[in-house]
């Protein structure tokens, strides 16, 4: 694992993430914690918007209602509060890998009067019965880690054969890494141990044994924006050709 960064480097990278995650929501309070390279996790927290990115991809795939329902696993919880959100709609069962110590301590506290279980291990280290979720998702982790392969066969593991998976990452093949190239794209971080693209994702889903159903891409311009970048971004978005990506896998 990559050093921990610098205050400094951490709140340029608080940045210029805020800057390519354009619509969707990040912490705005400047009292903030970096976690072991790359998570943020924040004391007081302070959202842009209500609903967390991964229910905006979830209503975009169309399968908000079915989750809601289903027995969820989240790898790499972060703050939790997109897992919060889908407790608090739902009726379904919520738990949640974080191995980082701090953020487990922070929605362990959190979600102390939520039937919201989050289990302190790496999903190298987790064991649950084979076939047991109707759902998993993670939410811009797989960057994060030196085995990626082993992610996606552990989530094909867990789930029940047609069972869904969700993943977001950013997204290698999109317009600004292309025309600009990788070393100049703003997603390109130090805490970023590879730089997933939508080909090679679908590579490893498929041979993994997963079908794609659909996929989404987001972000590209910076904010604040003005028409301009408002109109490039829809643009970005309509031919999928966003900086960021989140894909929906079924299991066969």
């Amino acid at each position: 694992m990559n050093r921990k960064p610098t205050p400094e480097e951490f709140l340029k990278e608080k940045k210029d993430t805020m800057w390519m995650m354009a619509r969707f929501p990040f912490p705005e309070d400047e009292d903030v914690f970096a976690l072991n390279n790359f998570r943020v996790i924040p004391k007081v927290v302070v959202y842009k918007n209500e609903e967390h990115f991964n229910i905006i991809n979830l209503r975009e795939f169309g399968i908000l209602d079915e989750v809601l329902k289903s027995k969820c696993l989240e790898i790499g919880c972060g703050a939790g509060k997109g897992l919060e959100q889908l407790y608090d709609h739902g009726t379904g069962t919520f738990c949640a890998l974080e191995p980082e110590m701090e953020a487990f301590e922070f929605v362990t506290n959190k979600f102390k009067d939520k039937d919201i279980l989050v289990i302190n291990k790496t999903f190298e280290e987790a064991k649950f019965q084979p076939e047991i979720f109707d759902f998993i998702y993670s939410h811009h982790v797989i960057e994060h880690i030196r085995n990626p392969l082993l992610l996606i066969e552990k989530s094909k593991e867990w789930l029940k054969v047609g069972g869904k998976l969700m993943v977001s990452s950013p997204n290698a093949d999109g317009f600004h890494p292309r025309v600009f190239g990788i070393d100049k794209w703003r997603n390109t971080f130090q805490t970023h141990v590879w730089l997933p693209g939508k080909n090679m994702l679908f590579k490893i889903l498929e041979r993994s044994g997963f079908k794609i159903l659909k996929f989404i891409t987001y972000g590209g311009f910076e904010a604040p924006r003005n028409i301009f970048g408002n109109i490039g971004n829809w643009l970005l978005k309509k031919f999928n050709m966003g900086d960021l990506i989140s894909i929906l896998a079924e299991k066969i």
